[in-house]
């Protein structure tokens, strides 16, 4: 695997474990959607060449910024986390939609 599939797995793998910790609620549910979306992008060729990289990198330390939010139990902190992660997720996906560049 390249660099940015094995980031993406481990992001996908730090969201699965927030959805599992959460419990009920709100929180769950958006890191559950966060897992299907993530689950989705597998096996694009964006994450294949280096251009997934810096994507799926921020998508990893935002993940771990959200696991340590909740896991502080501060809800204010949680909040603006898991906004965080959402929306470096979307950029990302957004980006490996994008049509392909040829390079020559």
């Amino acid at each position: 695997m390249s660099r940015a599939e094995d980031l993406l797995e481990e992001t996908i793998a730090i969201t699965k474990g927030l959805a599992e910790s959460a419990g009920d609620g709100g929180l769950k549910t958006r890191a559950d959607k966060l897992v299907e979306t993530l689950e989705a992008e597998r096996g694009k060729f964006f994450y294949k060449a280096l251009l997934g990289v810096p994507g799926s990198n921020r998508c990893k330390k935002a993940a771990q910024a959200a696991v340590a939010a909740a896991e502080s139990g501060d809800a204010s902190a949680a909040e603006p986390a898991m906004a965080k992660l959402e929306a470096e997720v979307q950029d990302m996906v957004g980006k490996s939609d994008s049509p392909p560049v040829v390079l020559t």
